[in-house]
């Protein structure tokens, strides 16, 4: 005859058995599922190689490439544009800076992360698209763009009016 506490362990230690089973059958279905874990995982990962894009002379950057495509910022609607640098420090010691282009066109503003070299180019990119905008920053700027977009917008279609005319294209 088996005591209380015997059937408790027997309970418990039964209890332990089927959740591991479970959790085990649950890692073995969700591993065998997808076949590239089992493949990383038995011959290693995929080699980590440079992609074959390189950096051929005349090609634009990623950052260029990336605005063009995802923005919908055209450059017929740039109002202006300017280069965003943040200064990191971690109790008052500098750690680094990050720099942004920040493109304002009429129904907003994009933001395109990167590093300096790569904002700069994104920066002459915009400015040979659009000479008529707006490049630079100033605190009047930016709340002439903020509270009195349209008198901002008005004031740069003028100019880009004046640029069409003074040079003959569109």
């Amino acid at each position: 005859m088996e005591g209380w506490i015997a059937g408790r362990i027997r309970a418990t230690s039964l209890r332990r058995v089927v959740v591991w089973t479970l959790a085990l059958v649950g890692f073995v279905v969700v591993a065998t599922s997808d076949r590239r874990y089992i493949a990383n995982f038995l011959s290693g990962p995929y080699p980590l190689a440079r992609a074959g894009r390189g950096g051929a002379s005349g090609t634009r950057s990623s950052c260029v490439r990336r605005f063009s495509r995802s923005s919908s910022c055209g450059f017929t609607t740039c109002c202006g544009a300017h280069k965003k640098i943040t200064r990191h420090s971690v109790n008052f010691i500098p750690t680094g800076k990050t720099y942004e282009a920040i493109v304002a066109c009429y129904g907003g503003t994009a933001t395109i992360p990167g590093k300096e070299k790569k904002v700069n180019e994104l920066l002459t990119f915009v400015q040979q698209r659009a000479p008529w905008a707006i490049y630079g920053y100033s605190d009047q700027l930016a709340a002439t763009f903020t509270k009195h977009r349209q008198d901002f917008v008005r004031s740069v279609e003028q100019r880009r009016q004046e640029w069409a005319q003074t040079t003959g294209k569109a």
